[in-house]
């Protein structure tokens, strides 16, 4: 599937109504540059042509110097659109980006209280603790929670099952939005990537309104973005190794 349809799809199908990068505004852009320097370069290979003796077709006029600058003049400005654009739709991209982080932050939190009330997660002081009274030694820290989970079970199985079924129903709700955050990012991203590498290879660098190669895209990606996906995994893992027989929930 083409980007500009698949973006297109994804544009539609998002009800919160988030900014995407203008890719037809950018594509627009760029074809318009290319245009005007393809003409600039038939322009100068002309000018050439005659400098080295040989005849222009009829009815082709010789390029002037006023000519020339005048069409570098076109393709720069041009060129400062594009970027205009793409600084434009960073910036609100960006700011869309920090607001999605702020209400998934809450989100995760809840989720980390819930697994250290059902015993599925623990603080490495509390693991520390548990490793300094202990009368036997486990292997590792998984181990400790999987025999205080056999406990809880085994006290008050109903409670246990309760709580479990609360925090496989909190995270599945969390990961359908942590899904559509990098969903969000990475076809944004992906779309700067492929219209600026574009740009870059099509475009002469002495007519570049921005320094290329144009990376501010990667910053869409930012820390704490990365830090929730990485800390949803790894809970995942820590929840899975601690209670299998309910992989297949929290997998969903």
């Amino acid at each position: 599937m083409r980007f500009g349809r698949k973006l297109a799809l994804q544009v539609t199908s998002d009800q919160s109504g988030a900014p995407y990068l203008s890719h037809k505004a950018m594509k627009e852009a760029i074809n318009k540059t290319v245009r005007d320097l393809r003409l600039y370069q038939s322009r100068c290979q002309s000018l050439q042509n005659f400098k080295a003796g040989m005849i222009l077709p009829e009815g082709e006029a010789l390029p002037t110097m006023e000519e020339l600058a005048k069409l570098e003049e076109q393709i720069k400005e041009l060129d400062r659109d594009l970027f205009a654009i793409v600084d434009e739709d960073l910036e609100k991209i960006f700011f869309h980006v920090r607001q999605t982080e702020a209400t998934l932050e809450p989100g995760l939190s809840q989720l980390q209280e819930q697994a250290m009330r059902c015993g599925l997660l623990m603080e490495d002081s509390v693991l520390k603790h548990l490793q300094d009274v202990l009368p036997i030694t486990l292997e590792s820290p998984a181990e400790i929670c999987q025999r205080l989970i056999d406990m809880r079970m085994m006290q008050d199985p109903v409670a246990m099952a309760i709580g479990i079924h609360e925090l496989i129903l909190m995270y599945n709700t969390f990961l359908e939005q942590l899904d559509e955050h990098t969903q969000y990012l990475e076809i944004n991203v992906a779309g700067f990537r492929k219209l600026l590498k574009r740009h870059e290879k099509q475009v002469p660098h002495m007519f570049h309104a921005s320094k290329t190669p144009s990376l501010g895209f990667h910053k869409l990606v930012t820390k704490s973005s990365r830090q929730l996906i990485d800390i949803t995994t790894m809970m995942w893992m820590s929840c899975s190794a601690v209670c299998p027989s309910s992989d297949i929930l929290w997998s969903r």
